[in-house]
């Protein structure tokens, strides 16, 4: 079965989660079409997460696979490229603006 966990500053709406993980989990069906497939949300709130060190800074979701292998470099490329696409822009403004008000709280 595939599995993907996704990291994500605390605070977003649920309506966001929501399109993350719709579009996220067709993403990874598509390239692994084997029943079962699991996403993972992680939500981090800004005191537990630093860039550069920098405590508190904006963030996009970052997503980790847990996959069969097999897949051919093709499959592999179309994968990313479906989850770092324009699509999930909105669920990316979202995560970012969302730690950026927690930082300046």
């Amino acid at each position: 079965m595939p599995v993907g966990y996704i990291d994500i500053p605390s605070g977003l709406t649920s309506s966001t989660k929501t399109q993350l993980v719709k579009e996220v989990a067709e993403s990874l069906h598509d390239a692994y079409p084997i029943p079962d497939t699991r996403l993972f949300l992680r939500e981090w709130t800004a005191e537990q997460a630093s860039i550069d060190g920098v405590l508190a800074a904006p963030f996009r979701p970052v997503c980790d696979f847990i996959v069969p292998p097999g897949l051919p470099a093709d499959g592999k490329r179309m994968l990313v490229s479906r989850v770092t696409s324009p699509s999930l822009a909105p669920a990316i403004c979202a995560a970012r603006s969302c730690r950026s008000r927690a930082a300046s709280a």
